[in-house]
Order: C-alpha cells, then structure tokens, then sequence
C-alpha cells in the first residue's frame, strides 16, 4: 500500500485509550496497526505486557512503559540514528513542553504520525514543540 494512502487513512481518527483501531487509536496501537499493515507480524505479548492491554498499563505507570516500550523494539528491531529515519520507521518522541514521552511513526521530511491523548491521529512535525529521541525499523 502506498504511504500516502494509508496514513490518509488514518488521519483524523479520534484518540481512545487502549484503542488498536479501526475506529480509533491510542499512540500504541497506531504503532500496532501500522506495523502490522507493513507485514510485521509483532508478538502479542512481550514482558507480560499484552499489545492489548499495554495502554491500560502504561496510563497507571507511564516511565515502566517506555521501559518496556524500548526493550520490546530492542528486542525485535534494530535501533536506526535518528538522520537516517525511513518512513514506517518507530519512533520515539518527546513532547518538549512537558518532557511526555510516546510512540510513532516516522512519516518522513522530519515529521511523524501519532495521535496524542483528547486529539485525533494527525502528522506532528519535528520542531520546538517535538523532538525525536531513537528510531527502530524491523527487517533491513
């Protein structure tokens, strides 16, 4: 599927915690889906964290999240510097204002797609406001 197409697809979906689409997402399952949809078929557990149940988990203690976040797609992926990020690539970001940490997914030209608690899923830039902290990709 083309990239262009597939995120359109997304855009605008609304924010639902614990959510894997199709109707809507949370930032984890937004990365679910579209890994998924790029052919990787990723675990459904990792760590006793379920892909389902890893929203629920990560709202009640958000700093082991990313922690388990992290060893998962270090587990599965190889870590990518940040300058040579392809599109489809996971992403981790930070939200400058407050120092909030989450997913994504590198949509390329320094920007990436996520959807942040109470928005709908849209494209974010990389600038003052977000800063992109490691990038994974699965397969070469």
């Amino acid at each position: 599927m083309i990239w262009a197409k597939f995120t359109a697809e997304l855009v605008g979906k609304p924010y639902k915690a614990g959510a894997t689409g199709p109707d809507a997402y949370d930032c984890m399952g937004l990365v679910i889906k579209t890994q998924r949809k790029m052919g990787w078929k990723m675990p459904k557990e990792f760590e006793g964290w379920t892909l389902e149940d890893y929203a629920q988990r990560f709202e009640k203690d958000p700093e082991e999240g990313l922690k388990v976040f992290e060893r998962f797609m270090a587990a599965h992926c190889n870590e990518i510097n940040t300058h040579y990020l392809r599109r489809g690539d996971v992403v981790l970001i930070r939200e400058n204002v407050n120092g909030r940490q989450f997913p994504g997914i590198y949509a390329g030209k320094r920007q990436f797609l996520t959807v942040v608690g109470g928005q709908k899923v849209r494209i974010f830039p990389a600038d003052r406001l977000f800063t992109i902290l490691k990038g994974w990709r699965y397969g070469s």
